[in-house]
């Protein structure tokens, strides 16, 4: 039985949504049991947001999400800064792209199909001659920059270990892009991936040419993951290494600085190691949990630590194995964790979580066996210039940088950007979302970096890139020419 769409949009406008829709689903041979390892306890929908996980799990069901999304709604206020338009933009991509039952096709579907018919076709005449000339409209390029424009999302940043005219940026739905004169020019050469979605960036700092992309979109899942790519070019040229893997969303990498083959993928469905430069893996954590954040203790290669949503973890053998910190280490529960550690000082460990509003800044200085809280206020990740909302969209927007020249300064971004000196204790505004009493920076933060080759933090956004050269005192934004926009609808 095959529901039409339109239908479940008319229904989620009821005040007995939630009720109609699991029996329209029922009927439809839809599973309405627990996204939960397949429990078949009841979620309260109404009471949590079980739809931020499901969004992201390519084993889920899209009416399913729907139906928790819209149940979690009912009666409660829609305003900015809570998660609610990051959502319907997932909404209207998928519900036409959905199989009948709402279940997700699979990532790599239409590239098996072109591979397959490559391989059934040989280059004997059946191709189509001659190329099609295509010229990009934009929009990528504007005369009026700020916090209300914007080119496009970017989830990732790296940089070229000695040209610091080199910049690469990964968009979650636009590819990777790179510069070599500063953010004057940009261009990219993954227009033909299969999967658009870049969340991860990892240069070869002995060999710049060798550049790892991880797919998918980390933050929103408005593209598809399909594991890792590698090039050997300098981005020119892409081929996929996901032995292991599989098609996963890669949202971070972290190495050693001593060992440039060996590396920690953070993935939606786990943790994963590769020995040989990231062309095979190997699974290690023991959960298939969404893990976004991952950084080694500095100067460590034994030591490392990754957040999910089911915690915070360590390891303290290079990543084969990884032990959960217990909550009652001092670290909040039920929202999103980033991660936070400074070359300047090894044995500390940042931690800022965001649910529906602003967690807490927590800290450690065992290197992560336990922490202190150091703030629980203002509200640094809601969009008013002094944190005096009660609002958050951390599933979305989340990210922190530990100066590794100063351990007690610290960076995090959620609808704007905040900086303590004093290791998370106070803070201050550094941007606003539309310049209130600060600088005017676009919202939504994804993405920051350290370039220690010419002392910028640079900041990626639902708007394009900025950098900082004195420390979030001034943000120059050098996004024209990306084409990385979101067309939504």
């Amino acid at each position: 039985m095959i529901i039409q769409r339109s239908f479940y949009i008319s229904v989620m406008k009821n005040k007995f949504s939630a009720l109609i829709l699991v029996l329209v689903l029922t009927l439809a041979g839809v599973s309405v049991k627990s996204q939960n390892n397949g429990s078949a306890a009841v979620k309260d929908y109404a009471n949590f947001p079980y739809w931020i996980s499901m969004m992201q799990d390519p084993n889920g069901n899209f009416f399913e999400t729907r139906e928790a999304f819209y149940t979690y709604w009912e009666g409660r206020e829609i305003t900015r800064g809570v998660g609610y338009k990051p959502f319907k933009r997932w909404e209207y991509y998928w519900q036409f792209r959905v199989n009948p039952d709402g279940t997700f096709p699979e990532t790599d579907q239409v590239y098996k199909e072109y591979n397959k018919y490559v391989q059934n076709h040989p280059v004997d005449g059946s191709f189509k001659t001659g190329q099609a000339v295509w010229q990009e409209l934009g929009p990528k390029t504007r005369t009026d920059f700020g916090g209300y424009n914007g080119v496009g999302r970017i989830n990732a940043i790296a940089f070229h270990p000695t040209d610091t005219a080199t910049v690469y940026i990964g968009a979650p739905k636009g590819g990777l892009w790179f510069t070599h004169d500063s953010g004057k020019t940009w261009a990219s050469f993954t227009d033909k991936m299969p999967t658009l979605g870049v969340s991860a960036i990892l240069v070869n700092k002995e060999m710049p040419n060798q550049i790892l992309i991880g797919t998918g979109d980390r933050d929103g899942g408005n593209s598809s993951g399909m594991g890792v790519f590698r090039s050997l070019d300098g981005g020119l040229t892409w081929l996929q290494t996901n032995t292991g893997m599989g098609n996963v969303t890669v949202g971070m990498f972290a190495h050693p600085i001593n060992n440039q083959r060996f590396i920690l993928a953070a993935a939606i469905g786990g943790i994963f190691k590769s020995v040989d430069g990231g062309v095979n893996w190997v699974k290690t954590s023991a959960d298939n949990s969404e893990y976004k954040d991952i950084k080694f203790r500095p100067g460590s290669a034994t030591i490392a630590y990754a957040e999910s949503n089911t915690g915070f973890y360590r390891t303290v053998n290079a990543g084969d194995t990884w032990t959960r910190v217990d909550n009652s280490a001092g670290y909040p529960s039920g929202g999103r964790l980033v991660i936070g550690v400074s070359a300047a000082n090894d044995s500390l460990v940042y931690l800022v979580g965001g649910a529906s509003q602003f967690q807490g800044c927590f800290l450690s200085r065992d290197f992560g066996q336990t922490f202190t809280t150091q703030s629980t206020s203002p509200n640094i990740l809601g969009y008013e210039y002094d944190g005096g909302d009660t609002k958050s969209q951390a599933w979305y927007d989340l990210y922190m940088l530990a100066d590794p020249t100063n351990a007690q300064t610290i960076y995090v971004g959620g609808v704007n950007v905040w900086k303590s000196i004093d290791s998370g204790k106070t803070w201050q505004i550094t941007s606003h979302w539309w310049g209130d009493r600060t600088n005017e920076v676009h919202a939504d933060q994804h993405a920051i970096a350290y370039n220690p080759a010419n002392n910028r933090i640079y900041i990626g956004n639902d708007g394009g890139i900025y950098y900082t050269t004195d420390k979030g005192g001034v943000w120059k934004e050098i996004s024209e020419g990306l084409g990385i926009g979101q067309i939504y609808k």
